[in-house]
């Protein structure tokens, strides 16, 4: 456990050019963009923290990688409609609905917008790095319309399709005709 302080352009050009390296491979990956020495440069000068050399009194940025990258997000978060979450137009009986996305990056908010007449927007519970959660409880009979919107932690905002789900918790009504000695007449209603 020994260490010691090193300081000056011999330590800081490393830490320069894997930024940059860093910077470029993403822009690849995301996009196809082949990003230049000038874009990563600035996105490391635009997102750094401004810093006085008390010495001289210039002020220079300190990168912060996270953030540049972030700035090169450009890319909007691809949202899935995953189980138990009904399919479009179900009817159920269920009172209760567990509605769950994923996405194809990590998530900064996701939010269900749910219509019964009225549009509310529910804030949805993250529940890993690209999914997210709602509960929505005691539903009264009637069609549903939803949909869910997502942003991710760029910003870079994306929603669903809109859908519907009916719930319907009447109890059918049969009736069945018959004879006195139990035979059946053509007589059956169910509704």
């Amino acid at each position: 456990g020994r260490y010691s302080v090193k300081s000056g352009t011999s330590m800081a050009t490393p830490h320069a050019a894997g930024a940059i390296a860093l910077l470029r491979q993403y822009k690849l990956l995301e996009s196809g963009t082949n990003l230049t020495a000038a874009q990563a440069e600035s996105a490391l000068r635009s997102t750094g923290k401004n810093i006085t050399d008390t010495r001289n009194n210039v002020v220079i940025p300190r990168i912060d990688v996270y953030a540049a990258l972030l700035s090169l997000d450009t890319s909007m978060p691809v949202i899935s409609i995953v189980a138990p979450t009904p399919a479009n137009a179900t009817r159920t009986n269920a009172t209760s609905l567990l509605m769950n996305i994923s996405a194809s990056e990590s998530l900064g908010n996701a939010f269900l917008e749910w219509d019964n007449g009225t549009k509310t927007n529910y804030t949805m519970n993250r529940t890993g790095d690209g999914t997210a959660a709602f509960f929505n409880q005691s539903l009264s009979n009637g069609t549903y319309a939803y949909k869910f919107y997502a942003s991710d932690l760029a910003g870079n905002s994306a929603s669903t399709a809109a859908r519907t789900v009916t719930v319907d918790t009447s109890v059918p009504q049969i009736s069945v005709s018959s004879t006195a000695n139990g035979s059946l007449l053509g007589n059956t209603n169910i509704s």
